[in-house]
């Protein structure tokens, strides 16, 4: 399986934020880069606390990486 990436806000602390609304998208400076895999409520920061620019950035880069180092997949024909 590969990693699983997003971009999320997170509070003046600099932890995800809790409660995600309409206005947070649009108005929070600061936002991590977490890595999904294995769901929200176990992901991990990867980077931040960033702008929002370097955040996408960042998650496409991560995504990119993930995409062509993954390992190559081979069956077994009978």
């Amino acid at each position: 399986m590969s990693p699983v990436y997003t971009i999320w806000p997170c509070d003046r602390d600099g932890v995800p934020a809790a409660v995600i609304a309409t206005a947070a998208w649009q108005q929070d400076r600061h936002w991590l880069v977490l890595d999904v895999t294995e769901g929200l409520e176990r992901s991990h920061v990867v980077e931040g606390p960033v702008t929002l620019a370097v955040a996408l950035h960042r998650e496409l880069e991560l995504r990119t990486t993930a995409r062509t180092t993954r390992p190559a997949v081979h069956k077994e024909h009978p």
